[in-house]
Parts: structure tokens; C-alpha cells; sequence
């Protein structure tokens, strides 16, 4: 009886060794009896091979493989290691998770891989080594530290119950890049731009750029004089964001030129600030258009203050003011949020004319709907162009007018190339479009990748 037993538990390990294969269990599970049959009857995969991940900084490595047609949809491609060539292999730790038959292709992915037809059959698992300073083989519960050019590699199919190993052994060794290839073409463009931008501000200091009329920046005056006449004071608000992001920067400059016609016209701005980074750029910018204007006596600091950072007692206080003060005009420039359409309303119902901008997507609608005048999206970066006429800020603007029109050429071209490939596989049948087809799917590819 007790040789039967122990028969009945090499029989396995036996039929494991005649068929080439390993099993390993899943974390939790019984140890399987043999590789399932589904596991051992499809094709491997072919072309298994394992380099340095370029491009990098020396961490990673890249493992690749021509994958097999045959493969079981609930079948999962994985990755095991160990130590030593001989084994044993340990699976990956779990930031590795297992890819499926259409996961990962190569043409996909045109940081590490030019695209070519042909590399649509193929699959790949970057790895990266410093993922094995946190976890051993299989648990969680004690920590390794490997030797990163020791490390062997194989290539797996998996189950939620066995797993089955390819050869060959797989090797390689990681080494640091001091140049990624990769983002060459955005170096090129960066520097491209670059050009352009220097060369539109030269161009600007020798003569007069055309920039179009904004309409909201045209009627600033004509609040102004209004509040003025009516002896009301002026609100300007630059946003919820802090001072790093570009819209707030924006709000500043134009809070400069508003704050120097006030001072002209002998009026009153009260500026409420949603941060006090942010209020200590107002002060400063109120203070200097002030002393521009030659009235830096009129200067009040507490009109230049800090309420609250939480959102909607900002909105709460502001707006009460609103009701109580009854202001001649608003100006709502920045970033805004869930407020927007709050602030709009108040306003209104006083009777004040509001003049707003900001490159949220989602708040325009409301300004638009509650305010007199709006900058929308990119109005707000370049109304500091429009009010100064400065060189520099013309130049900027231009360059990245002709940036813009740049892409749309390369979108329509994409567009007319798409139109005539897809005429072209029409009156071929359905056909391979062959060489113009591949080196199209490309640049369109490199472009949506990369712009």
C-alpha cells in the first residue's frame, strides 16, 4: 500500500520530465498533476529573444517574441526568472501582470520598434529590474536583492492553473543610454520653434504685426468709464489656480493693464484672491501700474486681499460682496471650476458688466451665457499681446499661429492620403496597399504618437 502511494506521487513528476514542460501552481492552489493538455497541444511561440530596453537609463530590459496563432484566448503570456541558468524559474513579481494573444504588439508601440507590417505578429514585456528589489519569488512576505546581470529569463504560457516554459534561456544585459533616440523628433521641433519664435520677435521690433480684434479686451475701457461714472467699484478675479499655471499668469498681466486705467480714471478695484501666493503677484502688480500712472498715492493694499482657499466660501464671500457693493464691472480672467457659473449669475443680477476669460473648456459655456464679453481658450494668453504691443509677446504669438497652421497642413495632408489609400484598397479588392500603405500607417501613426 505504501509503495502504491508513493507511485501516486512521482506519477507527476514523471509525466512532468517525458513531456519537456514545467508546471507551477498558482499562489493559494494544489500543486496540478500535469501541464493541461490545452497548454501542451497549440504551437509555441517563435523568435523568443531578450536585449537591453533602449533608450533608458540602464533599468530595464526587453524580451520579445513572435506569437503563436494557435494560442487559446484564455491562455496568458508570461515571464519567469531566476538566479541561475539552470533554474529553478520564479514567476515575475506582481507588477508584472500576464499579456493576452492581442496585447502588446510591437507596431503598436513606436518608442522602441519602427513600424512595419511584419511586426504585427510580434509581442513583447518590458521588465523592469527595479520592480525585484521589492519582492521574492512568488510572495510578498520577504524582500531579495538580485544581481541584475545574473539574472536568466523564460517565456510562458499561462492558466489559473499551470504554467508552461519555453526555451531558450533568455539573457541580457541592461546598459544606461545618454541619448534618447526616441524623442530626437521633438528636439527638432523644440528647436524649429524655436527659430520661428526668434525670428517673428525680430520681425515684430522692425514692424507692426496685425493681431485681430478681441472684442471682451476692446470694452475694458468702456467698464472702466462706466464704473466710474457711476462711482461704483471695479471686481477682478484671476481664477482658483495657483501662480504656476499659465492662465493665472495671465490674469496678472491683465490685471496690470486694468489696474492702470483705473488709476487714470480715479476708480475703485477690489481684487479677492483665492490664493495668497497669487495675492501677493496682485498686490505687487497694482501697486507698480499705481506708480505707472503717476498716482501711486491712490494705492490702497487692502483692496488687494485674501479670503479663503476653500472653494465655495470663496465663491460665498465674493458674492456677497457683489450683493452688497453693487460693483460696475467684473472681471472673472483665469482658471475656473464648478464656481463659474455662480460668480456669472451674481454679477449679473447686480447689473455689472462682466467681462471673462479662461481656457477651461468646461466653463466657457457658463461665461458665456452669464457674462458680456468672453475670452475664449487661447484669446486669454494672447491678450497681453493685443493690450501691450510688446515684440516679444507679438513674436510668441505669431510663431505659434504658424505652429498651428503647420499641423492643420499635416492633418489635411493625412486626411487627402487617407481618402486615397482607402480608394486605392477599394479598386484593389481589399487588397495590401503594399509600400505607400505602410510607410503612410507610419507617419500617421508617428504623428499621433508624438503630437
Amino acid at each position: 500500500m505504501a509503495l502504491f502511494t508513493v507511485a501516486l506521487a512521482l506519477a507527476p513528476v514523471v509525466c512532468i520530465a517525458q513531456t519537456g514542460e514545467v508546471a507551477v501552481s498558482a499562489p493559494g492552489r494544489e500543486p496540478p498533476p500535469v501541464t493541461p493538455r490545452v497548454l501542451l497541444e497549440f504551437e509555441p511561440p517563435t523568435e523568443i529573444k531578450a536585449r537591453d530596453l533602449p533608450n533608458d537609463d540602464g533599468t530595464s530590459i526587453l524580451i520579445t517574441w513572435r506569437r503563436s496563432p494557435s494560442m487559446p484566448e484564455d491562455v496568458r503570456y508570461t515571464v519567469y526568472f531566476s538566479d541561475g541558468a539552470a533554474g529553478p524559474y520564479k514567476p515575475l513579481p506582481f507588477d508584472f501582470r500576464p499579456i493576452g494573444l492581442d496585447e502588446s504588439i510591437m507596431a503598436d508601440n513606436l518608442q522602441y520598434f519602427r513600424y512595419r507590417r511584419a511586426y504585427r505578429d510580434y509581442q513583447f514585456i518590458i521588465i523592469d529590474l527595479t520592480a525585484f528589489d521589492a519582492v521574492a519569488a512568488g510572495t510578498h512576505e520577504r524582500q531579495a536583492k538580485y544581481d541584475w546581470g545574473q539574472l536568466y529569463f523564460k517565456l510562458g504560457v499561462t492558466t489559473d492553473s499551470a504554467v508552461r516554459l519555453f526555451d531558450p534561456v533568455l539573457h541580457a544585459e541592461p546598459v544606461t543610454q545618454w541619448f534618447d533616440w526616441s524623442k530626437f523628433n521633438n528636439l527638432l521641433m523644440a528647436t524649429v520653434f524655436m527659430v520661428v519664435i526668434l525670428f517673428f520677435i525680430e520681425t515684430a521690433r522692425r514692424r507692426k504685426f496685425y493681431i485681430r480684434r478681441i472684442a471682451g479686451l476692446d470694452a475694458v475701457d468702456e467698464a472702466i468709464g462706466r464704473a466710474t461714472e457711476m462711482g461704483r467699484p471695479i471686481f477682478y478675479l484671476c481664477g482658483l489656480d495657483p501662480m504656476t499655471t499659465v492662465s493665472t499668469i495671465a490674469a496678472t498681466n491683465l490685471l496690470g493693464h486694468v489696474a492702470k486705467h483705473v488709476a487714470n480714471y480715479e476708480s475703485q478695484i477690489k481684487v479677492p484672491c483665492f490664493d495668497p501666493i497669487v495675492m501677493s503677484v496682485c498686490q505687487e502688480t497694482v501697486r507698480e501700474a499705481y506708480y505707472e500712472a503717476g498716482r501711486p498715492d491712490a494705492y490702497n493694499s487692502d483692496n488687494v486681499f485674501f479670503i479663503t482657499n476653500d472653494q465655495f466660501s470663496y465663491v460665498a464671500a465674493v458674492n456677497g460682496m457683489m450683493v452688497r457693493e453693487r460693483p460696475a464691472a467684473n472681471f472673472f480672467f483665469g482658471f475656473y471650476y464648478a464656481e463659474s457659473l455662480l460668480l456669472g449669475e451674481v454679477g449679473q443680477s447686480t447689473g455689472a458688466i462682466q467681462i471673462a476669460g479662461t481656457d477651461s473648456n468646461v466653463q466657457i459655456p457658463f461665461f458665456i451665457t452669464s457674462c458680456d464679453y468672453v475670452l475664449i481658450g487661447e484669446e486669454l494668453y494672447a491678450a497681453s499681446a493685443y493690450i501691450s504691443r510688446e515684440p516679444k509677446l507679438l513674436g510668441s504669438v505669431k510663431a505659434s499661429d504658424m505652429a498651428k497652421a503647420v499641423i492643420i497642413v499635416v492633418l489635411l495632408l493625412g486626411l487627402v492620403f487617407s481618402v486615397a489609400l482607402l480608394i486605392a484598397a477599394l479598386n484593389d479588392g481589399g487588397n495590401a496597399l503594399g509600400w505607400l500603405g505602410e510607410k503612410m500607417e507610419y507617419f500617421m501613426q508617428l504623428f499621433n504618437e508624438h503630437i
